[in-house]
């Protein structure tokens, strides 16, 4: 799926900004599932996803060109498109949702009808150049047309942004932890994912899930040919699910040890409920190990890795200390969450802790410290501020420090609001990064 997209349009593009910027676009619209049907139509045409494709392969369903009804990775909408996109699918011999047919298509889409959206992919300097640009004079959702707020404009840019941005860290950064292969599911059903709350992620929450099934596909659908189908249909992709993470580990249908991403990383999940001082679903990524019968020391061996490594990826690409990844357990004990023994009960069955396993993510990383959870505050730790570029450059980085990998850049004469400082670092408002403050003028 996002590997295939990823490699297809850099093919064709050449540029990494301008990639990015298109897939944090598509990740929006249709979390990269090339069936995807526009969600609020599933009741109004009595179809889902699949059905709805299978029936307009095989002409059971004549509307598809005219019903305005989103559809694959682009939805498109309008009838002169979706026109253009069956005719296409049926000239090559290919399903209406297939994604490779349907990337082809964006591309003679983009060098046919929009040339300059291509000039800009092939040429941005930065994700949020190209990213822009897609939302604008591409995909245009509403919420950026004439008579939208400012407001809502610069939300709906932003959180298309962060998506790119997401995507630039696992394929394009360099000099980063080596990446663990993370494949995608997004749960675009779930009232979490809908919901589309964003976060500034500060600290990792591990869960397990409490139930023995090591199948990922009990939680996590539809099969993409790998995890397996749910027969039970009691998965987390449906509405009236009123909880929701980020990532699960658990084995494929073949038996092997795999994870899954189910949200973006930068969305507010629905994972650790609250405590007394508030909820880590605020600030905090969160994911599922698949529980067996906690008593296999090789299953436990691998998914404990499997999320060591996936912690020292998020570690590197969002600035998170290895320090503010805590078990459910844990994050119950400091008054962020609902009460859950999770995971202690299952690393105590081996004469384990969560220091052991947040040493485990530091070796991942490379870094020797074994530390213990500090208490990320929900609030910024001093009033935020602004502040004015003064370089005519400036790199926003994934932590405080020139070490971190750059997310974007800003330019000179651009105001920004800070909400937390560090060695002479500060932390954007906008969850895009940090910025040395040496280049800024407090305002």
């Amino acid at each position: 799926m996002e590997k295939n997209i990823y490699e297809k349009l850099l093919a064709a593009i050449g540029n990494e900004y301008g990639v990015c910027g298109l897939m944090g676009n598509i990740q929006k619209e249709s979390g990269m599932c090339s069936i995807n049907m526009q969600n609020s139509y599933e009741s109004k045409l009595g179809m889902n996803d699949a059905q709805y494709t299978s029936a307009v392969d095989s002409g059971a369903y004549a509307d598809f060109c005219t019903d305005r009804v989103g559809y694959g990775l682009c939805q498109w909408t309008s009838a002169g498109r979706k026109t253009g996109l069956l005719n296409y699918a049926r000239a090559t011999g290919r399903s209406i949702g297939n994604e490779d047919m349907q990337i082809e298509w964006l591309l003679h889409e983009l060098s046919t009808s929009y040339k300059n959206v291509l000039n800009v992919l092939k040429t941005a300097k930065s994700v949020k150049e190209a990213s822009d640009c897609v939302v604008t004079k591409y995909e245009k959702p509403r919420s950026v047309l004439p008579g939208s707020s400012e407001s809502v404009r610069n939300k709906t840019l932003s959180e298309r942004q962060k998506l790119g941005e997401e995507i630039y860290n696992r394929y394009c950064n360099k000099g980063e932890v080596e990446k663990m292969e993370v494949k995608q599911i997004l749960l675009t059903k779930n009232d979490c994912y809908k919901a589309g709350r964003t976060i500034v992620p500060v600290g990792i929450v591990v869960h397990s899930t409490g139930s023995n099934n090591k199948k990922i596909s009990r939680y996590v659908q539809p099969d993409d040919g790998i995890i397996g189908v749910n027969a039970y249909k009691n998965d987390w992709n449906r509405p009236g699910v009123a909880k929701c993470v980020h990532a699960f580990i658990g084995i494929d249908k073949n038996g092997n040890v795999c994870t899954y991403q189910t949200l973006p990383w930068t969305m507010r999940s629905w994972g650790c409920g609250s405590g007394k001082k508030g909820s880590y679903n605020n600030n905090h990524i969160q994911f599922e190990i698949c529980e067996d019968g906690l008593s296999d020391p090789e299953y436990f061996n691998k998914v404990f890795d499997a999320a060591a490594e996936l912690c020292a990826s998020l570690c590197q690409a969002y600035g998170i200390s290895v320090a503010n990844i805590v078990s459910h357990n844990e994050s119950y004990k400091k008054g962020y969450a609902s009460g859950h023994s999770d995971c202690d009960h299952w690393l105590k069955r081996f004469g384990k802790n969560m220091d052991w396993f947040r040493s485990l993510v530091s070796g991942k990383i490379g870094t020797s410290e074994v530390p213990k959870p500090t208490e990320p505050s929900q609030k910024p730790s001093q009033a935020s501020y602004k502040v004015r570029i003064t370089a005519s450059v400036l790199n926003v980085r994934a932590g405080a420090g020139t070490s971190y990998k750059i997310n974007t850049t800003v330019k000179k004469g651009q105001v920004y609001t800070i909400v937390e400082e560090k060695n002479g670092w500060g932390r954007l408002k906008s969850g895009a990064g940090w910025i040395s403050m040496k280049y800024t003028e407090k305002l």
